[in-house]
């Protein structure tokens, strides 16, 4: 799953609160610090980036509430 282009970075406060909230779930205890936005096939898809404890992460997540990938950064 590739996600191909970059996408419009958006204040964390403008991502909906339900996209949010399902993004925490999916990793425990994570804090996001940044936030993009782009249409994969038409459907809006957020990438939001964050960390817990040192270790970052990115999760891309579409308006449905659909974790479609999580990336884990690797040191």
């Amino acid at each position: 799953f590739v996600f191909a282009g970059k996408g419009t970075e958006i204040p964390l406060d403008q991502v909906p609160r339900r996209i949010l909230e399902a993004a925490e779930r999916a990793v425990d205890g994570i804090r996001f610090d940044e936030a993009e936005v782009f249409y994969k096939k038409g459907k809006k898809v957020y990438e939001l980036d964050g960390k817990v404890k040192k270790k970052e992460y990115e999760i891309y997540i579409d308006v449905d509430k659909k974790i479609l990938k999580i990336e884990k950064e690797k040191k």
